[in-house]
């Protein structure tokens, strides 16, 4: 979990120079939809952790251009 918090302030927070508080909270919203959903993982076998969160719970995930759509399986 630690390395998260290291990738999150390098990748969004040290990268970008927010304004205010909002822009800050919608930028980071942003980063965890495309470091969950979008950011495949070397150890979760190349996958992401939303395709690995829903596999194991029986979901089907698609993850098209406008956004996240989750069916049962």
């Amino acid at each position: 979990m630690h390395l998260l918090y290291e990738f999150r302030k390098y990748e969004k927070v040290y990268l970008n120079d927010f304004q205010t508080v909002n822009e800050a909270y919608l930028g980071l919203k942003d980063y965890f939809e495309f470091y969950n959903h979008r950011r495949i993982h070397q150890s979760l076998d190349y996958r992401t952790p939303a395709e690995v969160y829903y596999k194991k719970n029986g979901l089907y995930v698609r993850v098209p251009a406008g956004g996240l759509h989750v069916d049962k399986a």
